[in-house]
């Protein structure tokens, strides 16, 4: 009879694992997608510091790029000493295509002048806006979305295996 209860108590305990497993899995699912987003914002408020800063002083962009170095969300973002604008890692979660218009975007605004390297910079902040809107739409979705689905799949795999 002990047994009996010590097996049905394992097997409870089990599936109680097993499901939030699953919805801790779903959690990651959300998290990677939310730091997607703010790795992508946070690149739109950078380009926008940068025009913001080029607008009042002639900087060149290694002095852009040491003006950054003093915000610790710019620096998360990849941001180095001593590297020209083009050379900033961009965030992985940004589709490639708005990748390659950035790149372009800051190699020209290198050759640009002032006036030009600004209305450059504020384009590329809107690009940035725009994609993270939309992956801001895609966690809020998969907030409630991938931990639910992996609460569902944590149950099955306890039904199948019970």
């Amino acid at each position: 009879m002990d047994g009996l209860i010590l097996k049905i108590g394992l097997r409870i305990l089990g599936s109680l694992l097993m499901i939030f497993a699953g919805i801790g899995g779903g959690q990651v699912v959300y998290f990677m997608q939310r730091t997607g987003w703010i790795q992508i914002d946070t690149l739109a408020q950078l380009f926008q510091y940068w025009e913001t800063l080029l607008r009042y002083q002639a900087l060149t962009d290694y002095e852009l790029v040491h003006r950054a170095m003093m915000y610790p969300e710019f620096v998360a973002l990849g941001v180095q000493e001593g590297n020209p604008l083009e050379e900033i890692p961009l965030p992985h979660t940004l589709p490639s295509p708005l990748a390659a218009e950035i790149h372009q975007g800051l190699k020209r605004m290198a050759l640009e002048p002032r006036k030009a390297a600004c209305s450059t910079l504020q384009r590329l902040a809107k690009i940035c806006e725009r994609a993270a809107e939309e992956k801001r739409q895609r966690a809020e979705s998969a907030r409630t979305f991938w931990p639910r689905l992996g609460g569902c799949l944590g149950v099955l795999v306890v039904i199948l295996l019970w």
